[in-house]
């Protein structure tokens, strides 16, 4: 051949005996070139696709980066105090529960801002008017404003407001404590909530009498026993009780109606006050909500009582329930478990 060459030979056999053989030979220059447009062709194709995954990871990076980044300069502005600030965000399923997740939590946090500022409005005039009361009755007092004879009765004017603040200070502790995140705890004992009706009606008595109003109470039997917290039940009756006085015109009639089922017993207080719209029963039980603003010389509370209330019972695994008609009046209603000791059931 002339130069270097590479040869291979194959045999033809014929049953058992070699009959040929055929040989195939090429120079080793054509070898060795070949070799090396075939590793030319693989650097090709290896740079090739090398380029085309840096552009992929490139724009892809981009993709997830870009929605990120949005969602970082979001966070920055809510940090700021601006929790109106939303973000639209298409591409990966994951980036769009991301990007979900993000918004109802600015959603919520703009929620909370505004009972925020709601909370503080609401206690600033609910203390600010009782204290601006106490102020000018002892400042009239003290400079000789008010006649002898009339002294005893603006001091009195003024340990009604200094309870209206004790009340207030209370109702903000209690929900304080029901805001935590620790469940609400009840101890609960059997004891009859007719008596305990009975005793609160009692203690608003003078309250009922400033009013002339009518007490009405319907009981299923003179002792009705009941399972359950009973300061806390207590703190639900006065609640219910204050808040019918406080909306039912004088000569207006107050009941309290107790009934039974084999396995709870129903409270309600029913009044004949000025009722509610559909829209203040909806509200009725929110924090420092007070049904129509017009009423201010009916609704000297905190709007605190029924939100409580609420609470207290739901803490029972119960819940309390309203029925309102404007101008007829108002009627709240819970239920509480029967004791399970046989001896407090039918006991009259």
């Amino acid at each position: 051949y002339g130069e270097n060459m590479i040869s291979v030979g194959y045999p033809v056999i014929s049953g058992e005996q070699t009959e040929a053989m055929i040989f195939m030979s090429s120079s080793i220059s054509s070898v060795t070139k070949k070799s090396a447009e075939a590793a030319q062709l693989i650097v090709i194709c290896l740079a090739g696709a090398a380029a085309v995954a840096c552009v992929a990871v490139y724009f892809t990076s981009k993709s997830i980066s870009r929605p990120i980044r949005k969602i970082s300069e979001a966070a920055t502005i809510i940090a700021n105090g601006n929790f109106e600030k939303k973000i639209e965000i298409g591409g990966a399923m994951e980036i769009k529960l991301l990007a979900e997740s993000f918004n109802n939590m600015a959603k919520s946090l703009h929620e909370q801002e505004a009972h925020r500022r709601e909370f503080i409005a609401n206690i600033s005039h609910d203390i600010r008017s009782p204290l601006t009361s106490i102020k000018g009755f002892l400042t009239a007092i003290t400079d000789g404003t008010v006649p002898e004879n009339m002294t005893e009765r603006y001091l009195n004017i003024v340990i009604d407001e200094t309870e209206r603040l004790e009340k207030l200070a209370n109702d903000i502790l209690y929900i304080n404590k029901l805001q935590s995140a620790e469940p609400l705890q009840i101890s609960t004992s059997t004891f009859d909530i007719a008596e305990m009706v009975r005793k609160v009606v009692i203690s608003m008595e003078s309250k009922f009498n400033a009013k002339n109003l009518e007490f009405i109470a319907d009981f299923s039997s003179d002792k009705v026993f009941v399972c359950a917290d009973g300061e806390k039940i207590l703190r639900v009756l006065y609640n219910l009780l204050d808040n019918a006085v406080k909306f039912t015109p004088e000569r207006g009639i107050i009941s309290v109606g107790i009934s039974e089922n084999p396995q709870e017993v129903i409270v309600s207080v029913k009044d004949s006050g000025i009722g509610l719209s559909e829209e203040e029963r909806g509200r009725v039980f929110e924090r420092f909500y007070k049904a129509d603003s017009s009423r201010g010389e009916h609704k000297k509370g905190s709007g605190l009582g029924l939100s409580i209330a609420r609470e207290f019972v739901r803490a029972h695994n119960s819940d309390i329930y309203v029925k309102s008609i404007v101008g007829e009046g108002s009627a709240f209603s819970f239920s509480l478990k029967k004791p399970v000791d046989k001896k407090f059931i039918n006991n009259s």
